[in-house]
């Protein structure tokens, strides 16, 4: 007898499938879970496309009860020196007002906010927790607190405000004790937020009719949090109360000196 002989065909039937056909198997399951993947992944990218997208776009590990309103939008800056907007040129009321709405507020710049004892620690603000301001029970308790663009903005505004000292000059944020200071906390707060953010879109450079030089192109598109739905979480969680309200509920804990 030779060493190697065919199986019969009835014994064939009687052998488990994997022995007479492993390797054309193995390639079929293969090529089918390939085909399955490369379907999924084409049907979610056509699905997301050109759609306001809820992700976090490697959001920071830092903890924000407005986490869950964050949507992103593509957006073109309007970069132009000459553009008209309500929130440029000189003063008048209805370029007060559209500042004013974006940082709406009554004790500090923002929608008043109540955040609990657990969101003081995932802030790490464990260690002035006695001395921060408490909201009045008859409003529901916690601690107080607003989201940080609204501060921002009110900085930026400030700014504005101070280029136009002579129309400003009788507003209580431009007091003689302590406006120059003022500024330049804001100044730095805003220095720091553009710097932690560090946008990296691009910005471009074209030739224009009566320009010796490269005439810069600030008309830019970007990826942005969606600041109407921030503002609007915001507003539907703000609690009605006044900064003389808050003061009369104030404990006996309190810092000896401001925060670093």
């Amino acid at each position: 007898m030779s060493k190697y002989e065919p199986i019969p065909l009835e014994e064939q039937a009687q052998l488990p499938r994997a022995t007479i056909f492993p390797k054309q198997s193995i390639l079929w399951i293969f090529q089918a879970a390939f085909f399955l993947v490369s379907l999924s992944m084409l049907v979610a990218s056509y699905s997301g496309y050109n759609q306001p997208c809820s992700c976090t776009l490697h959001e920071p590990n830092i903890y924000s009860p407005a986490q869950p309103a964050v949507q992103y939008v593509t957006q073109q800056f309007q970069g132009a020196l000459s553009l008209k907007s309500v929130y440029k040129g000189t003063p008048r009321k209805e370029l007060d007002d559209a500042w004013d709405a974006l940082s709406p507020g009554s004790i500090l710049p923002g929608p008043t906010l109540s955040i609990s004892k657990e969101e003081l620690h995932l802030i790490g603000k464990d260690s002035t927790a006695n001395a921060t301001v408490r909201i009045p029970d008859e409003f529901g308790g916690g601690y107080f607190a607003t989201l940080e663009v609204f501060h921002n903005l009110h900085c930026l505004n400030l700014v504005r405000m101070a280029t136009y000292m002579e129309h400003y000059e009788n507003d209580h944020a431009f007091g003689d004790h302590w406006l120059r200071s003022h500024v330049d906390h804001c100044i730095d707060m805003i220095r720091q937020r553009l710097t932690c953010t560090a946008d990296i879109g691009l910005v471009t450079a074209v030739w224009v009719d009566g320009y010796s030089e490269p005439y810069p192109d600030f008309s830019t598109r970007h990826q942005c949090r969606d600041f109407d739905k921030i503002r609007d979480w915001a507003l539907d969680r703000a609690l009605n109360v006044s900064m003389e309200e808050v003061v009369a509920a104030r404990g006996e804990f309190s810092l000896s000196e401001t925060p670093k």
